[in-house]
Parts: C-alpha cells; sequence; structure tokens
C-alpha cells in the first residue's frame, strides 16, 4: 500500500515537519477470510470506538464517513471517496481530528494484490 499524506495542518506543528511528508509504501496481510467479509464490516472492526455515519461498496466505487473517539479525549472526524477492483483500490480520505491535539489532513492511497497470505506475518 502506498500512503501520500497532503495539505497536513496541526496547531502548533512541530519545527520541520512537512505539511506534505514523504509518501510511505508497507505491506498489509489481508487473509482470505477477511477478503471474504463486506469491506463495511471490517471498516467497523478497524477501531473499537468508531460510529460508521455511512459506508458505501458497490460497482467498484467507495464512500465512507465516520467519527472515532481517540485517547486523550480526542476525535477523529474521516471522509472517505475511492474506487475498487477485485485486485486494487485507490482512496482519498480527508481527516479532522479536534480535542487536545487538533489536526487535520488529507491522505491519497493506493493498493495492489500481491499475493497470499495466512495472517502469520
Amino acid at each position: 500500500m502506498k500512503t501520500q499524506v497532503s495539505d497536513l495542518k496541526m496547531a502548533n506543528m512541530p519545527k520541520g515537519v512537512s505539511p506534505t511528508p514523504p509518501a510511505q509504501t508497507n505491506s498489509i496481510c489481508l487473509t482470505a477470510e477477511q477478503a471474504a467479509k463486506r469491506p463495511a464490516e471490517l471498516l467497523k472492526q478497524a477501531q473499537s470506538d468508531c460510529t460508521v455515519k455511512s459506508a458505501t461498496f458497490e460497482s467498484g466505487k467507495l464512500e465512507s464517513e465516520l467519527t472515532c473517539r481517540m485517547p486523550g479525549d480526542m476525535t477523529m472526524h474521516s471522509k472517505t471517496k475511492g474506487s475498487f477492483t477485485a485486485t486494487r483500490f485507490t482512496t482519498d480520505q480527508e481527516m479532522e481530528m479536534t480535542g487536545t491535539h487538533p489536526m487535520s489532513q488529507k491522505v491519497h492511497s493506493e493498493s495492489r494484490h500481491i499475493g497470499a497470505c495466512d495472517g502469520a506475518e
């Protein structure tokens, strides 16, 4: 998965932190059992204290909105739009955190299937 943060805004942003940090690439294991679940179910399981306002995954398009309570008396609100196929997905997310350390950012993600895994990775 390749993730690119843009338009990072943070109160009292530490010196040297860029509003457009370098892209990050990593691998994530998604087991066959997880892949068989509807994306909305996986989204709900991603955080224990999240409320999914909407989640639509149909005809190759996805859209979701959720709010999560975070540690330190913070709340994160996220809206995501994107597209997907059986082997790839692309998303654009806008995220805003309120509370002790308010911040906002936009994140573009691209992912592709690279092979099977068993979850032990």
